[in-house]
């Protein structure tokens, strides 16, 4: 049985199962296709600050720290909800 709060999703395009729990953090890591630059100007970074900001106001989330690379980005999050599927799907 699981604790109160605790969400078992399927994700696509794995099918995994994941595990969502309240207030969990995650380290989350977001690649180009094939090793594609994501981030070409500095409009696309900010672009991304902007749609990030607006996933924490939705989903309630907190950014302890990231790192925005040509290539990728990592980031540090906390759900005070278990809602990283949705967020991430929202995305």
């Amino acid at each position: 049985m699981r604790p109160s709060g605790v969400r078992l999703r399927m994700t696509m395009p794995t099918l995994t199962n994941r595990i969502e729990y309240p207030c969990a953090r995650y380290h989350v890591l977001c690649r180009g296709n094939r090793g594609a630059v994501v981030f070409r100007a500095d409009d696309d970074v900010g672009v991304f600050q902007k749609t990030i900001s607006e996933a924490v106001g939705r989903m309630d989330w907190k950014i302890h720290a990231y790192v925005l690379m040509s290539t990728h980005d990592h980031l540090l999050l906390e759900t005070p909800s278990a809602n990283l599927v949705d967020g991430m799907k929202w995305l």
